[in-house]
């Protein structure tokens, strides 16, 4: 398939006015994970399973506030996924195709939608908030309000968790920051940044202790292949205290992930994520290409298994 980021940008941009069916289309290929890869520079999904995760969607938003879904229809469309479908597979403005059971799209289209998803999420949030409130004239709130139904409909609404417990197990143990590891702890790291991963990140085996210096340096980059060893020492290093730490968040962790579930979700974003810049856990941001990236996958097998 020929399809490209230029034509994934222009059906955007194209489509920017329309109901949340099309922005939520494009949000699946980064938010949704039954997207696989064919073996045939596409990646396909299943016409059911994106039904449904749409449907799933519509109806969380459903749930928290009457919301209009256009200018003249207040309820979900019983087939949310026919109209963003027809436009993507329409000649001319063709991100996509289909058969009866799959739809298709680029690897490049995939690949670039995951290393961008902070911004395409950004882009995607402003619209489907700035539509639902220009559609429900009933709605008394404001912007806030709308964006935060949408990022509960997203699922990447921060989770409320008990952030005091994290620390105060730290200080107990009088952990270092992971990267430095000279620094004392005075932030918590979010090895997987929040604004890619909503709620998943929000759990306490995607934290890290992390000092102010190093957690800033790091931004919502993705962690190096430096970064990742530093990462792994800790984690198995008694002298540093991370054998104990990998015990206590395994018991902090609810019945639906599991340590290893959530190092193969990571591991999965680094095979997929190309080229692009991470941290190396030292300050400096070096540039990844596919082979750094699978040395990377290597460190993160090797964690998944403790």
């Amino acid at each position: 398939m020929s399809h490209t980021v230029a034509d994934l940008l222009r059906w955007i941009h194209s489509n920017q006015d329309q109901a949340l069916y099309y922005r939520l289309f494009n949000a699946s290929f980064y938010l949704n994970h039954n997207w696989i890869s064919s073996g045939k520079n596409e990646y396909k999904i299943k016409k059911t399973e994106l039904r449904g995760w749409m449907r799933k969607l519509i109806t969380r938003l459903q749930s928290v506030q009457s919301w209009s879904f256009n200018l003249r229809q207040t309820a979900p469309q019983p087939d949310p996924l026919g109209p963003p479908l027809k436009r993507a597979t329409t000649p001319g403005m063709e991100i996509a195709r289909d058969d009866k059971t799959w739809i298709y799209i680029s690897d490049a289209i995939f690949e670039y939608s995951k290393r961008h998803e902070p911004s395409l999420k950004a882009f995607d949030m402003i619209r489907m908030t700035d539509r639902i409130l220009t559609w429900t004239t009933s709605f008394t709130g404001n912007y806030a309000d709308a964006k935060s139904d949408i990022e509960k409909m997203l699922g990447i609404e921060k989770r409320p968790s008990n952030y005091r417990q994290f620390p105060s197990y730290v200080r107990s143990k009088s952990l270092n920051c992971v990267y430095c590891k000279t620094n004392s702890f005075t932030q918590t790291d979010h090895v997987m940044a929040w604004d890619r991963w909503g709620k998943r990140g929000h759990y306490e085996v995607n934290w890290l202790p992390s000092c102010r210096t190093c957690n800033n340096n790091k931004s919502n980059e993705f962690l190096g292949l430096g970064g990742w060893e530093l990462v792994e020492e800790f984690y198995t290093d008694v002298t540093l205290g991370g054998p104990t730490f990998v015990a206590w968040i395994k018991t902090q962790l609810p019945s639906h992930i599991t340590w290893n579930s959530h190092f193969q979700k990571v591991k999965m974003d680094y095979q997929i994520v190309g080229i692009t810049h991470m941290w190396e856990g030292v300050g400096n941001i070096s540039l990844h290409n596919k082979a750094k990236s699978q040395q990377v996958c290597n460190v993160i097998e090797r964690i998944s298994r403790l």
